[in-house]
Order: C-alpha cells, then sequence, then structure tokens
C-alpha cells in the first residue's frame, strides 16, 4: 500500500493541500485505477457504480489532505483540528482489503513521520468498508448472472 500512496503522491503538485480525493482500486502490481473527486464520499459512490472489481484486485483506498491536531488523553478536542494552534497539515492514505484489514497511513507536512495504522474506525473507515462490500456484491451478481 505504501507503493500505491507514493505512486499517487508523485502525481500532486501539493501532497498537502489536494483540490479533489483521490480512490482507487489496487492489484498485485499497484494501482489498477484511480478517480478523482471534490468530495471523498461522492468519489467511493462513483467508484461503485463506475468501475468492475475483478477478482485481481485486492483492496479499495483513498487518499486525501486536511488538518490534523494533537489529541488529549480520554478526552474528546472541543476545537476542531482546522481551528487548533497546533494543527498541521495531513495527507491520509487508506485502504480495505478483500479480508477487510483496514491500513490508514498519515503523512505529516512538518515531519518526516508517518503513522501507519492497522485499524480505522470512524465514518471514512465505514465508508471504504461499503465501497468494498457493494463492489464485492456486484462481482458476485454478475458471476451468477453470467
Amino acid at each position: 500500500m505504501l507503493a500505491a500512496r507514493d505512486s499517487i503522491a508523485a502525481t500532486l503538485p501539493t501532497p498537502f493541500e489536494m483540490e479533489e480525493a483521490v480512490v482507487f482500486v489496487l492489484d498485485a502490481d499497484g494501482v489498477a485505477h484511480s478517480s478523482r473527486s471534490a468530495d471523498v464520499y461522492c468519489g467511493l459512490r462513483d467508484l461503485v457504480t463506475s468501475f468492475v472489481l475483478e477478482p485481481h484486485h485486492v483492496a479499495v483506498g483513498l487518499m486525501t489532505t486536511g488538518w490534523a491536531s494533537p489529541l488529549t488523553e480520554g478526552a474528546p478536542s472541543e476545537v476542531a483540528p482546522s481551528e487548533h494552534p497546533c494543527r498541521e497539515r495531513v495527507q491520509l492514505t487508506a485502504c480495505v482489503d478483500r479480508e477487510f484489514q483496514v491500513v490508514n497511513v498519515v503523512r505529516f507536512s512538518e515531519r518526516e513521520e508517518l503513522i501507519i495504522e492497522n485499524e480505522g474506525e470512524g465514518p471514512l473507515a465505514d465508508a471504504l468498508a461499503v465501497t468494498l462490500v457493494t463492489m464485492l456484491r456486484a462481482a458476485a451478481r454478475r458471476s451468477v448472472d453470467g
């Protein structure tokens, strides 16, 4: 997934201020398909209707940018990340594979650090999982219908 992230990031003029999110499908060789959308959720929805998932496709993912801010241990922040005085631009890449394993990679604009998580929760992770389920169901229907 890191190679796919690097491949997509290399095409971006400003990697931390993307005007459009990139949604993509991976196969064993890397990025098999990608498209852009001003709204990541619309991009995932459009992927479902415009791309046929084949058995060799291994994951569905997205790349987008936004703001991150420090988290307070055990307490939700009352300040939006974009308004926090310690905010930092980030690039998020998230993928879900056919076994519903989620990988998130967060790249920070001000430091070389990459945070890699093998889990995901929240609306974006849920949208990725729903996208994959919907695409797998459509693929199964196509194989049954012949």
